[in-house]
This record gives C-alpha cells, sequence and structure tokens, in this order.
C-alpha cells in the first residue's frame, strides 16, 4: 500500500496483517549542491545498489535478530527508486513492514520492490 501525504510517503509492506518495523528515510537534501534535486547514477556504476546519501532511520520496532539491516535495506532501496522516479521528491518516506522472517534471498527481495514500484 502506498499513500501520499503533503509532507510524507507511506508505503506499507505487510504479511498476514502485520506491521512490525517502521523505517523513515529523508528524501530532502540527499545530493548537496544539486538545489534539492537528486542526481542519477553514472551508467559505470551498478545501478542495483540504493543512493549512497539515503539513510535509513528505524521509528519504532525491528528488534529481531536480522530484521533491522535487511528492512532498512529494502527503506533505502524504495527510497532510491523514488528518487529516481521523481527527482525533485523533498518529501520524507515512512516504510511500515511486516515480513514474516527477513527475506534476504535475490528472488524475493526484487519481488516485492517489483511490486512496491508498481504501487509508486
Amino acid at each position: 500500500m502506498v499513500v501520499n501525504f503533503s509532507d510524507k510517503i507511506l508505503v506499507a509492506i505487510s504479511q498476514h496483517g502485520r506491521l512490525a518495523h517502521w523505517i523513515h528515510v529523508p528524501l530532502e537534501n540527499i545530493n548537496p549542491g544539486t538545489n534539492g534535486f537528486h542526481t542519477l547514477p553514472d551508467g559505470e556504476e551498478d545501478s542495483l545498489l540504493p543512493l549512497p546519501n539515503l539513510t535509513a532511520t528505524t521509528l519504532l520496532g525491528g528488534h529481531a535478530p536480522g530484521h533491522e539491516t535487511i528492512n532498512q535495506l529494502y527503506a533505502r532501496q524504495i527510497g532510491s527508486a523514488i528518487a529516481t522516479k521523481t527527482p525533485n521528491e523533498k518529501r520524507v518516506l515512512v516504510v511500515g513492514l511486516g515480513l514474516d522472517r527477513p527475506q534476504a534471498d535475490r528472488d524475493t527481495f526484487f519481488a516485492i520492490l517489483d511490486l512496491v514500484l508498481q504501487c509508486i
């Protein structure tokens, strides 16, 4: 689910109705000197990696072993997708995750990100 507010973008990814970890990713001023606009990575860089200046901070939850790291990766990757799609985006991204267990395998990771990209 994606809900847009005037100051925030809320993305919720849930399995079995749970949301156990909330993360925020500020999209404003991630590239100083570009007047709030994000620069796209060069063709030589790996475009599958999240933008290096994005920081994901846990707001609530995420204390289960292994969940915090992979969930922050999801949040940063979603933030990178939004920043790449709309370079002048300055709102804060809030991601709510409720995955049964950390989904670190490649196929699941890309499947979840594909679903989010279809919503934004």
